[in-house]
């Protein structure tokens, strides 16, 4: 039996920024960095409700998803807080790109409107790191 590798985490600047501005709140700092090491540590096999596979908006399809904190079951616990990190994985998970970090309770856009803005901008970041990075077995748009 062989040991599952490790994936190759990137994150991009405007997770990043926000996941440090998240710094003032230790709980949502955990529970996300729970759930990143959960997709980590378990690629595809990772679950609901900490991980989301298959973002029906997102141009990759299946191969973009996102890690939640609270996780749905819980949010009651936590009124005000709905954070979401979009992310794109190759296809055997070899890396995971985190996209964009964002608190899908508050703001101008909430809820599922959230979504509207984050994945298309996901899209874009997912895009640009692939071909900067010249990373492999990546997912095509549209697959």
């Amino acid at each position: 039996m062989t040991a599952a590798r490790t994936p190759r985490l990137i994150y991009s600047g405007a997770f990043r920024d926000t996941f440090q501005r998240l710094q003032s709140d230790p709980q949502a700092v955990a529970g996300l960095s729970a759930a990143m090491t959960y997709l980590a540590d378990f690629g595809r096999s990772a679950v609901s409700p900490d991980v989301q596979w298959h973002l029906q908006t997102s141009a990759y399809g299946s191969h973009a998803g996102e890690v939640r904190w609270p996780n749905p079951e819980d949010q009651h616990d936590h009124p005000g807080q709905a954070w979401r990190g979009l992310f794109v994985a190759a296809v055997d998970t070899s890396w995971i790109i985190f996209t964009v970090l964002g608190n899908k309770a508050i703001g101008p856009a909430r809820g599922n409107d959230w979504y509207r803005s984050a994945v298309p901008r996901s899209d874009d970041i997912a895009a640009q790191a692939i071909e900067m990075l010249g990373l492999t077995a990546h997912p095509s748009r549209h697959e």
